[in-house]
């Protein structure tokens, strides 16, 4: 794996995600696709002590500042009774696949920074176990998601061209709308976003910030 970048800074963030979707708005075509709330969830993906603690070997340094759109998200879903999930990817020798064979250790229960980041402890959340890239594999989501006739679901989290566009693809196939708010995902480095950005929003999401989302008529802070 190439060396991880710090790509995403708090100083930075606003300008490198607003030229990346001005690059993408301008080189990929769009569809008026309508944010409706009221049948949205939030998605938030893997943000672990795993991917968040610089302490961990796997620590995403671009992470740190998505943290604060993604909690401002989630508050945001939370005050209008909308739902939010959070997946926690965890594996075992039996349920690895293909994963043990791409990354050379695998998180399991006993890694002490296999908890959700205490950033992001969100008072009423559902937390989805995820084994897999995908967060429908095998899991409750799809069935979450259709108890509470959801259509439409925000995927923010780590890491970006992994388990983010997995879980996309994954939802797109399954007939969900998918927004990614680029402000509020991150990876190892910035070809991989840019690139994992680019062929999403080329047929399976809609790109667009956290500002957008919560502040655009219908947005999700005006209920």
């Amino acid at each position: 794996m190439a060396t991880k970048e710090s790509y995403l800074t708090a100083e930075n963030i606003n300008t490198i995600t607003s030229e990346v979707l001005s690059q993408l708005r301008r080189d990929i075509r769009q569809r008026d696709i309508p944010f409706i709330p009221e049948e949205s969830a939030l998605l938030i993906i893997d943000m672990q002590m795993y991917f968040t603690d610089p302490h961990s070997h796997a620590y995403i340094p671009a992470c740190k500042p998505i943290i604060p759109r993604i909690k401002e998200l989630a508050e945001a879903f939370s005050a209008q009774d909308r739902p939010v999930f959070c997946t926690m990817h965890c594996n075992t020798d039996a349920d690895a696949g293909r994963m043990a064979v791409w990354w050379k250790d695998l998180l399991n229960k006993e890694n002490r920074y296999s908890s959700i980041t205490s950033d992001l402890i969100i008072p009423g959340a559902y937390t989805i176990k995820k084994t897999q890239y995908d967060g429908f594999y095998q899991t409750e989501l799809e069935s979450e998601l259709q108890n509470r006739d959801i259509k439409t679901v925000v995927i923010t989290g780590v890491m970006t061209h992994l388990c983010c566009e997995t879980t996309a693809r994954s939802a797109f196939i399954r007939g969900y709308n998918v927004f990614i708010p680029l402000d509020a995902t991150a990876t190892s480095t910035y070809r991989l976003y840019l690139a994992s950005l680019t062929t999403l929003s080329d047929g399976f999401a809609s790109i667009v910030t956290t500002r957008e989302l919560l502040s655009k008529p219908g947005g999700i802070e005006q209920g």
